[in-house]
């Protein structure tokens, strides 16, 4: 099942294609029906990857969509992927509401407990899962390099 949201963003990001920004207006007005509908003010041109996968997480986030958003872009620009992943604070944190019980803002505070290294380290081997035995035994040519059609 897909949202309408998301609809609007795959649309915007379709027009954009491999072009470093677009300023076609039907992208940016269905842009613009996902970013304001939260009371943010409208975007103006130009649309570029980065603006729209921002969008893409913060619209997504709760539905858990930003690893699939990371491994279609790592299709086309692994490197972006890959600074995306590996500026992330990957610890732990809590929320604290600012009244209780109908909080109406929350603070994100990071965990003072947790001293390791939260950073990780994103390549090849977070993106590409091999292809099990078994399924490698029953089609040997999956070994073979992949052909372009």
């Amino acid at each position: 099942m897909m949202r309408l949201a998301e609809m609007y963003l795959v649309y915007a990001e379709a027009v954009l294609g491999n072009n470093a920004n677009t300023s076609d207006a039907k992208a940016l007005e269905y842009f613009n029906k996902v970013h304001m509908r939260s009371g943010l003010p409208e975007h103006i041109l130009p649309l570029t990857t980065d603006v729209i996968i921002k969008e893409r997480f913060i619209e997504f986030a709760v539905e858990g969509m930003g690893w699939y958003d990371l491994v279609s872009l790592h299709y086309y620009n692994k490197s972006k992927a890959y600074a995306i992943l590996n500026s992330q604070d990957r610890g732990l944190f809590y929320t604290v509401p600012d009244i209780f019980p109908n909080p109406t803002s929350w603070t994100i505070i990071k965990t003072p407990w947790s001293t390791a290294d939260r950073k990780i380290v994103a390549n090849d081997g977070n993106f590409l899962l091999p292809i099990p035995d078994a399924e490698l035994s029953q089609a040997p040519n999956l070994r073979k390099p992949a052909v372009d059609y």
